[in-house]
This record gives C-alpha cells, sequence and structure tokens, in this order.
C-alpha cells in the first residue's frame, strides 16, 4: 500500500476567521468541492481550526457520511490526534467514482462545539474531478 501525506490547508491568511478552518478559506478548497483521493492511497488529512487566543482544542471526533452504505472511506485506527490547532486523522479506501465525506468535530476550551466536513471523490489524479 502506497501511503502519501496531504495537508487540506494552506495558512498565511491575513485576518482568521474564529472558528472557521483555514482549508476551506484557502484557494481550490471551497466548500462544495472534492478531494480527489485514489481508492488504493492512505493520505494523512488535516483541518487546521483559527481558534481565539488561548483556547485549545480539548477533543475531535471524526465520522464518515456515504452515499452508498459500501463506499469503502475508513478512518484508519489509531490515527485521529490533535497537534495543538490541527485535528488530524489517516484515512483509507474508498470505492472508484463513487463519493463519500469525512466530518471533523471538534470541542474547545471555550465550550464551542465546531464541525467541518470534507468530501472526497475517489479515482485516479489523470480522472479530472
Amino acid at each position: 500500500m502506497i501511503t502519501t501525506h496531504f495537508m487540506c490547508f494552506l495558512a498565511g491568511e491575513a485576518e482568521p476567521v474564529v472558528g472557521l478552518p483555514l482549508w476551506r478559506r484557502s484557494a481550490g478548497a471551497e466548500p462544495g468541492g472534492f478531494i480527489l483521493k485514489s481508492p488504493d492511497s492512505t493520505i494523512d488529512l488535516a483541518v487546521e481550526w483559527t481558534l481565539a487566543e488561548g483556547e485549545t482544542i480539548i477533543s475531535s471526533t471524526w465520522s464518515i457520511t456515504q452515499l452508498i452504505s459500501d463506499d469503502g472511506l475508513a478512518v484508519v485506527g489509531g490515527s485521529p490526534r490533535i497537534e495543538g490547532a490541527l485535528a488530524v486523522v489517516m484515512v483509507e479506501g474508498g470505492v472508484f467514482r463513487r463519493t463519500a465525506t469525512l466530518n471533523n468535530t471538534i470541542m474547545t476550551s471555550a465550550g464551542r462545539v465546531l464541525v467541518e466536513s470534507v468530501s472526497f471523490r475517489f479515482g485516479p489524479a489523470e480522472m479530472g474531478a
């Protein structure tokens, strides 16, 4: 199995919006878009959350929404972790030409619950998603 590392955000926004993940506001990662993923690859995905000063992520959970019950996307056991303002997970699988959505729910030290979703389309890079 080939493992690739993928960061789904671009840092460097001039004025971050508290509670909104940075990757969502970066070019090419707009709401409603898809990340193209090969069904044979295993990738690390990180959502970088913009938090208020002194606020931290105290918990992070991941769930998968699939249109068809066997779209094949799976969270690699033991991989979810928190690294500062990053919620990180490793995902694998998928069924060619299907889609699935990965959902990240965090709770912060300020008591806020924030949710973000990342949609995947499965196929080779040359498919053109």
